[in-house]
């Protein structure tokens, strides 16, 4: 922690796997004298905490999908216990609900919008249960309407986002 004079000869020690310490950051300590150092070291654990949002985001998004999927089904099946009822719970049993369709339901632009604001809470699990249940009821209105099962496929693109491909097969043919 001594600061270098002119002419003075240091060796520097790299690593390939090398990270910064937040200890850089301690001002006391004074590792980092420039501005510019100080921002590099804070944007490189920005963007940690933020890989590590997203990924606790889209688990626990799949996690509250499945569950709220499974919890619906649940309160169908406790209500009525018609033929009907039975068919659109095989129905709704077949559907994959998407991040995608979630964050498009919740008008996030993005996925990764969504992912990060459920990981830091700015989102509540009521919010996202309640768009989750709105999508199934439209499911289910379209089955009643249209008289037609809906399968759903999910799919991986080239650039690993999912994506989700509807096939309506009617049966009235």
């Amino acid at each position: 922690n001594t600061p270098l004079q002119s002419g003075q000869c240091v060796e520097i020690l790299t690593a390939k796997d090398g990270t910064p310490s937040r200890d850089w950051l301690n001002p006391e300590l004074k590792y980092l004298q420039t501005k510019s150092a100080k921002i590099k070291v804070r944007s490189y654990f920005s963007n940690l905490q933020l890989e590590k949002s997203l990924t606790v985001g889209k688990e626990f998004l799949n996690k509250e999908i499945q569950r709220t999927i499974n919890e619906y089904i649940k309160t169908l099946s406790a209500k009525n216990k018609n033929e009907n009822l039975v068919e659109n719970i095989k129905d709704i049993k077949n559907i994959s609900i998407s991040i995608e369709d979630l964050a498009q339901k919740l008008n996030y632009a993005k996925v990764n919008d969504l992912a990060v604001a459920s990981a830091r809470e700015e989102i509540s699990i009521r919010q996202i249960q309640n768009a989750i249940n709105s999508i199934l009821n439209n499911v289910l209105n379209i089955n009643k309407n249209a008289g037609s099962k809906v399968e759903t496929n999910i799919t991986k693109n080239a650039d690993n986002k999912f994506a989700e491909n509807a096939n309506i097969n009617n049966t009235d043919h």
